[in-house]
């Protein structure tokens, strides 16, 4: 009877997600809370962590997932802070939310759902927050999948509040306020009038408009190419987009060039894909990601690839993949 006992106890304490998929809140600490969508892996199988965009939540990967799903390998979607349910959840922030608390809190997330070591796949915005993990943390990373990565504050917005501080110095020279204050300032300013228009789900609640100028404001000052060099050995792959409207390709260029032989795997121009490549190329994304999860040893040792998202199919040489092919 007391064994029976135990067993029922022990079983009531575990994780609803320890014995299949969850969809829910997960506390990493008292108080605080992220919202997750967890497919665990198979056994032997490794974990791939799906970080957000600046603009989207766990649901805005949806196009993606058909063609990653039933592979095997686990994936884990969550809502870092400031983002989709979580955003939600914590209500209107108050303060800026800086990238590397939100790397802190996926640590605390991988610990409480016993994650040693997993791969990172972050588009844009989650590209910065894998990489400031993987800088922070790099012994938890195996593989970093970058689709169109944050690489530092966009030129021109940074171009223009720049301008309008010297502006401001010139015509109010008594001004108390300091650089960061207004650079702040004018930033809101910026994200309030603009990104509405590029991205209406900017506006998609009345909290989120709020959230992503304080997570611009938190990550303004990370720039990706001074950490390069902290990265794991052989763990970047970088997927650039042919069209990308927002990061200029001779970015990424940087980007690939900052780092060693030895970190590069791959890199791959998706021709026809937007910056939100997970929604503009989903077929040759997923089946991307299913190659490199997969240890495909062609997307290795560097190599660039030209990817037809059209045709499915990427080469390199005389190297020619279908990309959905195993």
């Amino acid at each position: 009877m007391k064994t029976i006992i135990l067993f029922l106890v022990l079983l009531i304490s575990l994780p609803a997600f320890s014995n299949g998929p969850f969809k829910g809140f997960v506390e990493i600490e008292k108080g605080r809370q992220l919202y997750v969508d967890h497919i665990p892996a198979r056994p032997g199988q490794p974990t791939l962590v799906i970080i957000n965009g600046l603009t989207y939540d766990t649901k805005s990967w949806d196009p993606l997932m058909p063609h990653i799903l039933n592979k095997g390998y686990g994936i884990l979607r969550y809502d870092p802070m400031g983002m989709g349910e979580t955003l939600v959840k914590s209500g209107y922030p108050t303060k800026n939310i800086l990238i590397d608390d939100q790397a802190r809190d996926l640590k605390l997330l991988l610990e409480n759902l016993k994650l040693n070591k997993v791969s990172i796949l972050g588009l844009s915005y989650g590209g910065a927050l894998a990489i400031k993990f993987a800088t922070l943390f790099p012994k938890k990373v195996d593989k970093l999948i970058l689709k169109a990565p944050y690489v530092k504050p966009l030129e021109g917005q940074d171009k223009l509040i720049k301008a309008q501080i010297e502006m401001t110095r010139a015509l109010f020279p008594l001004n108390p306020a300091s650089y960061d204050q207004l650079y702040d300032y004018f930033l809101k300013i910026h994200v309030y009038s603009t990104y509405p228009l590029a991205e209406p789900i900017a506006i998609s609640n009345a909290t989120k408009l709020e959230a992503i100028y304080r997570m611009v404001a938190g990550v303004r000052k990370f720039n990706t190419l001074e950490v390069l060099n902290q990265l794991p050995k052989e763990s970047v792959h970088l997927m650039v987009a042919g069209m990308d409207q927002y990061i200029p390709a001779i970015e990424h260029e940087y980007m690939w060039e900052g780092l060693t032989k030895e970190q590069r795997q791959s890199r791959v121009y998706v021709l026809g894909a937007e910056h939100k490549i997970p929604e503009s190329a989903a077929f040759f994304a997923g089946h991307w990601v299913n190659q490199i999860m997969r240890n495909n040893p062609k997307i290795s040792k560097g190599r660039t690839f030209i990817g037809n998202s059209y045709l499915g199919i990427a080469t390199c040489g005389s190297i020619i993949l279908r990309v959905n092919k195993y």
